[in-house]
């Protein structure tokens, strides 16, 4: 996940924001979900609050993890971790709220974490479907790895072909589909060792 959105779970525009993030992803580990973020440079940064939803619509502020920054200012990668110690249900939602010393916030992509650990690379979710500009990809691994994520036509013509780093358990990525044409497509995720899986989409 590059960046911060203006919007929550539908949120599709990426703006110059003062917090840059490489990587949001999370996974279960015995009765705890384990969540680690990245970022790759931070300016005026308070921290974040990480929220967390049993159905993907209403979230609660569960805790507040502060910058890693001095002064909330940082050109390295820093890597955050977070454990819930307390997760219900068999799936949990899970976002980030940056918190600027102004007190302006913006969110974060959201992942998702099953009660059980991923064995297999799966598709957990597509969003917003139908994409206008771009398409957000929930996606399940048993282990850190690469995939190649191909946007592929209803006659099986591949279109675009992105290569995205993952973490083990849940990650989301996105993907630029603004210069496809109106339609139904499928995404394909590929995986050297996994191998593959895929969902439908729409484009408006």
């Amino acid at each position: 996940m590059s960046g911060f959105s203006q919007f929550a779970v539908g949120g599709v525009s990426l703006i110059s924001l003062p917090v840059n993030m490489l990587s949001f992803s999370g996974y279960k580990q015995g009765s705890v979900n384990k969540l680690s973020w990245t970022t790759v440079s931070e300016q005026n940064n308070r921290g974040f609050d990480v929220e967390r939803s049993a159905d993907g619509a209403n979230y609660t502020a569960i805790d507040f993890v502060s910058t890693l920054a001095v002064n909330g200012n940082s050109d390295a990668s820093l890597t955050y971790g977070f454990t819930d110690a307390n997760p219900t249900g068999s799936k949990q939602y899970y976002r980030l709220r940056q918190q600027d010393i102004n007190g302006v916030s913006k969110m974060s992509n959201v992942i998702v974490i099953r009660g059980e650990k991923a064995t297999t690379l799966a598709i957990d979710g597509l969003y917003p479907n139908p994409a206008s500009s771009q398409l957000n990809v929930a996606l399940s691994s048993p282990a850190r790895g690469t995939v190649t994520l191909q946007v592929v036509d209803m006659t099986g013509r591949i279109l675009a072909q992105q290569v995205k780093a993952i973490a083990e358990g849940s990650n989301t990525v996105s993907l630029n589909v603004a210069g496809l044409t109106s339609g139904s497509y499928i995404l394909k995720v590929v995986n050297a060792e996994t191998g593959a899986v895929s969902a439908k989409f729409s484009k408006q």
